[in-house]
């Protein structure tokens, strides 16, 4: 099919964004050390809406293609009290997720640990979320 040329399509456009930003990275980096850094209001809003546009671009391909394929055919495939179920248990889910973290940061001794340790921490925890999608999805 089409799906590796749409693929193929948005790693390029990420590419391009990640050498953007570091192309202009570098170059405020070199301004600010020569002491010589003035941008004008138009070169930040310029900038700025590039790698706006370019990176949400490709984040809302990518995450609204994830969930078309997922949703629509479950979605499609229900009945309507069984597709009443299912929002009423993923509102459910997401409230509770909500409550939870909220209630939690609100701790002193968790909000602690969790600005000091979740930006270690919590690469981690992706990588061994990829690793487990991965593994399941090869033993099927």
């Amino acid at each position: 099919g089409f799906g590796w040329k749409l693929g193929l399509i948005f790693a390029i456009i990420g590419l391009l964004t990640v050498l953007f930003c570091t192309l202009q990275y570098f170059s405020v980096r070199k301004s600010i050390e020569e002491e010589r850094f003035y941008p004008s209001e138009l070169k930040i809003l310029l900038f700025s809406s590039i790698v706006f546009f370019l990176g949400g671009a490709v984040m809302y391909f990518v995450v609204g293609g994830n969930n078309l394929g997922i949703y629509i055919p479950l979605f499609v495939s229900s009945s309507a009290p069984s597709l009443a179920v299912i929002i009423l248990i993923c509102y459910l889910a997401i409230c509770t997720w909500l409550f939870l973290s909220y209630t939690l940061t609100h701790q002193p001794n968790i909000a602690f640990i969790l600005s000091r340790y979740a930006s270690k921490f919590f690469p981690f925890v992706l990588m061994w979320l990829g690793v487990r999608i991965i593994s399941v999805f090869f033993l099927l």
